[in-house]
């Protein structure tokens, strides 16, 4: 399949948009005497990217329910 290639397309399109006040940093420790930073998308923003994320990929592809006899069956 070609997933790599939307996910990439998605995820520039999706970045263009974004500004600073989106993002929160966090510090991790990476060992006993080490930490970093690192940058995290706040949880609104995490939150519509994949909201997003998933209209998106309901746009390319159609995906069948899964049906149990005539019924659809509840995930």
């Amino acid at each position: 399949m070609f997933f790599p290639y939307l996910i990439d397309d998605f995820l520039i399109q999706y970045s263009q948009n974004l500004k600073k006040k989106d993002f929160i940093t966090k510090i991790e420790t990476q060992s006993r005497r080490k930490q970093r930073k690192r940058e995290y998308l706040n949880e609104p923003k995490t939150r519509d990217l994949m909201a997003q994320l998933n209209r998106y990929f309901e746009s390319k592809f159609e995906i069948p329910r899964i049906k149990h006899g005539d019924r659809p069956l509840r995930l």
